[in-house]
């Protein structure tokens, strides 16, 4: 299923992610994800559109550990999002910067399994270590809890593409 969902994310797709336990704390790091490619520059328009946010609100990149320094100016790990540092390849990644040419990253490890896997398979097919990230879930209302919540909000953003709960794939047509 990783090479499906890579391909659909080089093709510019958003995908939804809700897997295993719901995260604690104010960002999302996996689990209730909305992912998508940082290559095309609108993508930050089209996650802020789901969201029912203003378009100058950034999203945060994912970045393969490993590659972290190549992208970033950052030597250590930020597996929560907790650091805004300079990224060194703003042009090859433009939905994932904001305007001062930062981004709040987060580094994506094996630990992290499922979004790390899909990272490298990015990373191998587009030698791009990054994917934009943000928490699943609308205007006014918390990351989502449950598989009802997360079909609901599938169902009302039409810039869903994909949505994956569990080892469940469900594809817009």
């Amino acid at each position: 299923m990783t090479k499906k969902i890579v391909n659909l994310l080089i093709d510019n797709k958003v995908i939804a992610l809700f897997q295993k336990e719901s995260e604690i704390g104010p960002r999302a790091l996996g689990n209730r994800s909305l992912i998508a490619s940082p290559v095309l520059k609108e993508m930050k328009n089209i996650l802020n559109k789901i969201k029912s946010r203003e378009n100058f609100r950034p999203v945060a990149p994912i970045v393969l550990n490993e590659h972290k320094s190549e992208w970033f100016d950052i030597e250590k790990e930020s597996p929560f999002m907790l650091f805004s540092v300079k990224c060194k390849n703003p042009d090859k990644i433009p939905s994932a910067i904001h305007a001062d040419q930062t981004s709040r990253i987060q580094t994506i490890t094996k630990e992290n399994g499922y979004v790390y896997n899909i990272l490298l398979e990015f990373y191998n097919r587009t030698k791009i270590p990054v994917l934009i990230n943000t928490s699943f879930n609308t205007k006014c209302y918390p990351i989502l809890e449950t598989p009802k919540d997360a079909i609901e909000t599938f169902l009302e953003q039409k810039e869903i593409s994909v949505m994956i709960i569990h080892n469940y794939f469900i594809e817009r047509k």
